[in-house]
């Protein structure tokens, strides 16, 4: 909400369109080529995105509209909500999101792969299934 609210405002003082072509329910193709085309946008799971050489490019063919771009340019620093997110990262928790050991940040919570175990047995659990899984399919491990 907070970021919704953010935009709304803005976009009260600022120049706003919004075309056909980037209405992106179900990420379809066409969307996602949409969203390459644009300085902003809020993608679900990974926050704003920023994408300072699409806001520069697009200051160049509307200079009409130059001091807006560099407006968000400026505010934005030129990172996203993810960026910013991996950048206040320790060493220890770059390595772990390297290393696939947590996913949290983008998309927190799907390190769990069965939730519902997870809360009825624990982490032994999970090494239950594991082991289990192991021993029945040990060509897998490889």
């Amino acid at each position: 909400m907070k970021v919704a609210s953010g935009f709304l405002k803005q976009a009260q003082d600022m120049p706003l369109s919004i075309h056909e072509e980037w209405k992106l329910a179900g990420m379809n193709r066409p969307g996602r080529d949409a969203m390459g085309k644009q300085g902003v946008y809020f993608g679900f799971g990974q926050g704003v995105t920023v994408q300072p050489e699409v806001l520069r490019e697009k200051a160049r063919a509307h200079p009409e509209l130059a001091e807006e771009y560099r407006y968000i340019l400026d505010y934005f620093g030129g990172k996203g909500t993810q960026q910013r997110v991996e950048d206040a990262r320790t060493p220890e928790e770059k390595l772990q999101v390297d290393s696939s050991a947590w996913w949290g940040g983008r998309w927190g919570g799907h390190a769990n792969v069965d939730f519902g175990m997870f809360i009825h047995e624990g982490t032994d659990g999970i090494r239950r299934k594991a082991d289990r899984y192991q021993k029945e399919h040990p060509e897998a491990a490889e």
